[in-house]
């Protein structure tokens, strides 16, 4: 009897990938920053695709805030946790392709920089608990993406090996972590990422509403 291959693995980012987050997230490091008297006027101020606590130590360094890293951490998430509370907007497709993920036999994780609180509350939002087999938060890696540990460790956690996982990014920085990790990976820019360099994602998508399981099969080559 021939053995079937293992079930595919897809791996969802969260912010901009699952929610349009990428404003809000800016709109808490903006009045984080005005907390401690600096005025920034960009539409988003953060780095993309990388962790809070590293966004926060880069600030520090350019505008000459003094205060402590996690006093700072806790000050951004607690302003991010009202604007959540308030409204989470999902991404176009998000909950057409889990349900269709699910029926097709995928198994689903989700791997974000995101506080992992954020991401609970989100999924509470959304109506998606239950749905992610395995969920990884950022906060405590020891590396933040474009490094790998995210997603060596989520295939760890899924006992899996990286050539049956798949990931969706929307960044230029965790494109290059799952291709680091070792695995397939479809990114779909928003609209704040799309003048990124995606030369490293398998494939390329306007949006969520683009992929279908037979598309994550042929990509992960089990079509």
């Amino acid at each position: 009897m021939k053995k079937l291959p293992p079930r595919p693995i897809v791996i969802f980012d969260m912010d901009g990938l699952m929610i349009d987050s990428e404003l809000l997230q800016s709109i808490s490091f903006k009045q984080m920053l005005k907390n401690h008297g600096v005025t920034v006027r960009k539409k988003i101020v953060q780095i993309l695709g990388v962790r809070v606590v590293e966004n926060i130590e880069t600030m520090k360094k350019k505008y000459g805030i003094k205060e402590n890293t996690e006093t700072l951490f806790k000050e951004k998430n607690k302003i991010y946790s009202k604007l959540l509370e308030k409204k989470v907007v999902p991404m176009p497709g998000v909950f057409t392709l889990i349900q269709k993920l699910e029926k097709s036999g995928v198994r689903l994780a989700l791997a974000s920089s995101s506080n992992y609180n954020h991401i609970c509350l989100v999924l509470k939002k959304l109506n998606l608990e239950g749905c992610f087999e395995i969920i990884l938060s950022g906060e405590r890696l020891k590396k933040g993406k474009p490094d790998p540990e995210i997603y060596q460790k989520t295939a760890k956690k899924l006992k899996a090996k990286p050539q049956q996982c798949l990931v969706l990014e929307d960044t230029q920085t965790g494109v290059t972590a799952a291709k680091k990790a070792g695995m397939k990976c479809i990114a779909v820019p928003n609209q704040y990422t799309k003048s990124q360099d995606f030369f490293q994602a398998d494939l390329i998508v306007e949006s969520l509403k683009s992929i279908s399981p037979q598309l994550i099969f042929k990509v992960i080559g089990q079509d």
